[in-house]
């Protein structure tokens, strides 16, 4: 083995992993601490009225394409025929993101309730996943497009492909203003129950 002296210094500095540790634990705390408060009367509200049962899951990994992250899902149903989720992420060296995902029979019958908060959404500068895969959350132009850039804002491209995720991105440099928007898209999304 052969290491250049970028790899060597990487390598011997453990400073650098502790750090990362530290951070990925505070971001997964915080994910999990404000977004599980964002409308939570809202979301016992409509737990007590037996419209739901609403889940969470906090996942981390390392590779998403090649970068750490993390994932906080909250609430969430994915199941073959009906899927929702409101989703929070974290991707290392990119960006933090809030998506909401539909799918299936909750699409279709809940779908149209997003198609209503079309300006809101705008000033939120959201985004519409175009791509053909629902497993893919970063920003190029593959995967979303600026709900700004859309002429009309129709559901039936979605209804087709069964399922419609609407995302916001703060880049890192502006991670500060990331909860408030949050927490605007998440009353959209509490807009489907």
């Amino acid at each position: 083995m052969i290491f250049n002296p970028d790899e060597f210094k990487i390598i011997t500095n453990s400073d650098f992993l502790k750090q990362k540790k530290k951070l990925i634990n505070t971001i997964s705390e915080t994910f999990v601490r404000d977004i599980s408060n964002i409308h939570s009367q809202e979301l016992s509200r409509l737990e007590s009225k037996a419209v739901t049962k609403f889940s969470s899951k906090l996942s981390r990994g390392e590779n998403y394409l090649e970068l750490p992250y993390v994932v906080f899902d909250h609430p969430n149903s994915f199941q073959l025929e009906s899927t929702y989720a409101f989703r929070t992420m974290f991707w290392w060296a990119n960006e933090f993101s809030a998506t909401i995902h539909l799918g299936g029979t909750f699409l279709n019958e809940n779908g149209f309730k997003l198609i209503k908060e079309e300006k809101q959404l705008k000033k939120l500068d959201a985004h519409i996943c175009i791509n053909q895969t629902p497993w893919d959350y970063h920003f190029n132009e593959t995967n979303y497009l600026p709900i700004n850039e859309i002429e009309r804002f129709d559901l039936s491209p979605y209804l087709k492909k069964g399922f419609l995720k609407i995302a916001i991105k703060e880049d890192l440099d502006n991670y500060k203003g990331f909860l408030s928007r949050t927490k605007r898209l998440y009353a959209i999304f509490l807009k489907c129950f």
